[in-house]
């Protein structure tokens, strides 16, 4: 099956000088009903579900030097976007199911002292968002 529409990324700079994780400029090609303000901080991550029906992005949440993000779902059969809540850390990887749910893996603090990548996962079903 065709993915509905084509992501791309423009890497505006590193979240920190050395860091693995970018500041991008989302660009989506194709139908998407979603105005997306090129003045967002994305990150180069995203999932399609395995049926193509829907797509999960990772947008930045800065806060006081604190990295975290937002995971977005779109749902192209129900034409609705949902939302997370923040989480805090970076995400290294993401994982959409056909059930809305994603799992991902997010490089965070794990102890109060050291860090390291912990997977989670996340349903965005309840969080109906109107725009990005």
């Amino acid at each position: 099956m065709k993915n509905p529409v084509h992501i791309r990324f423009k890497v505006i700079s590193e979240i920190r000088h050395g860091s693995p994780y970018n500041i991008t400029h989302l660009i989506i090609d194709g139908d998407f009903p979603f105005n997306i303000n090129k003045e967002e901080a994305w990150q180069d991550k995203f999932s399609w579900s395995t049926n193509k029906n829907s797509l999960a992005l990772i947008k930045w949440e800065l806060l006081e030097n604190e990295p975290g993000f937002k995971i977005l779902t779109y749902d192209f059969d129900k034409n609705k976007l949902y939302q997370s809540n923040r989480i805090i850390g970076c995400c290294n990887k993401i994982r959409l199911k056909n059930n809305l749910n994603s799992k991902y893996e997010v490089y965070k603090l794990i102890n109060g002292k050291e860090f390291g990548l912990v997977i989670e996962e996340n349903n965005t079903k309840n969080n109906l968002c109107n725009q990005f």
